[in-house]
């Protein structure tokens, strides 16, 4: 095979294995356009096999990578989402309806209830639980009204199949003396936003009622417990609370008494018929103004009593257990001694 190559000096075209120019006597490298093709040819070959490679490859690589991606949104859809959360990422959207009290507990203390209705939307993964901590806010639209919260976590498996579940809940009030929910109360979950802080007022009270859920006090005595904190009554003076408490439940009452009619009703005239009128409004007036006026301050100092003796006693030993300080709060060094204590 014949080899061709040019003199680098004169231009010479110069043909076999020739080492010098036979015209100007230059010298000439033939071999190293041979050595030239031979590493483009090699590279070539390299880039063909490494392509091949990678072909043969790419679908046990796409197979890996969907399996990497599968399992990471199982790993993450299978993971209990908080409700803040899946609310923030447009999971789910909640509506809560108030109760009445469970006529189950009439005779007892009996909690504000509702109804939480967690749906699931169509951004949401086809499979997943939502958790609702014990302690969640929970807003009233309605002015001057409680403040709420769940008393006990909630958890809920939402699907395609099921899209939709709701529970009914037990609430905590954190304002003693505020309006209770009705069943006309506007309630809607009060989730923050996750980058913002939560209100410092509401934060405690919320640790303190994860605490209380996990020893086994009573509805009424967490209850109790979380007006203790919320009022930060263990600061003040025994005398100080009590006066607030009996204050507290005198406007409570008159708001509920509040609709009594200034005229005898109807019904009283009914069963009163031989009654002068003028006599029997005076009379009615006469109980109106004195006898509900008693009974009502008979209400609020007997209320005032039973919270004060909770708030001593075992409302008080429920924050000791949670980390408050009640033995040298005021509240209790100022409380009177009772018959037979120690």
């Amino acid at each position: 095979m014949n080899e061709t190559e040019t003199c680098p000096n004169c231009g010479t075209q110069l043909y076999g294995l020739v080492t010098r120019c036979f015209k100007c006597g230059a010298t000439v490298d033939i071999g190293a356009k041979r050595r030239a093709e031979r590493e483009r040819t090699r590279a070539e070959r390299a880039c063909r096999r490494s392509t091949g490679r990678f072909r043969r490859a790419l679908p046990w690589v796409a197979a890996i990578a969907i399996g990497v991606g599968f399992a990471t949104y199982h790993f993450v859809t299978s993971q209990p989402l908080d409700i803040d959360d899946a609310v923030h990422r447009a999971y789910v959207t909640v509506s809560i309806t108030p109760l009445a009290p469970d006529p189950q507990r009439s005779l007892g203390y009996s909690p504000p209830r509702a109804r939480i209705r967690v749906t699931k939307s169509n951004l949401a993964p086809a499979d997943f639980t939502v958790v609702i901590p014990a302690g969640t806010l929970i807003a009233n639209a309605d002015p001057g009204s409680q403040r709420l919260m769940t008393l006990a976590p909630l958890t809920v498996h939402l699907s395609n199949g099921a899209p939709s579940l709701a529970q009914v809940t037990d609430l905590l009030c954190i304002d003693q003396f505020a309006d209770a929910p009705t069943s006309t109360s506007h309630l809607v979950l009060a989730a923050p936003d996750p980058g913002a802080p939560i209100l410092e007022e509401t934060e405690p009270i919320r640790k303190l009622n994860d605490c209380l859920q996990s020893k086994t006090y009573g509805e009424a005595t967490v209850q109790l417990a979380i007006w203790l904190a919320a009022g930060h009554y263990l600061d003040e003076s025994y005398s100080h609370v009590q006066t607030a408490l009996i204050n507290g439940y005198r406007r409570s009452m008159r708001a509920k008494l509040k609709n009594i009619p200034l005229a005898v009703p109807a019904g009283v005239q009914q069963d009163a018929p031989d009654v002068d009128p003028a006599t029997l409004q005076a009379t009615y007036t006469l109980y109106r103004t004195t006898k509900v006026a008693a009974l009502v301050e008979h209400y609020a100092q007997a209320e005032a009593e039973f919270d004060l003796g909770a708030y001593v006693g075992e409302a008080g030993n429920a924050l000791s257990e949670c980390g408050y300080d009640v033995r040298d709060a005021e509240l209790i060094r100022t409380a009177p001694k009772r018959a037979g204590a120690g």
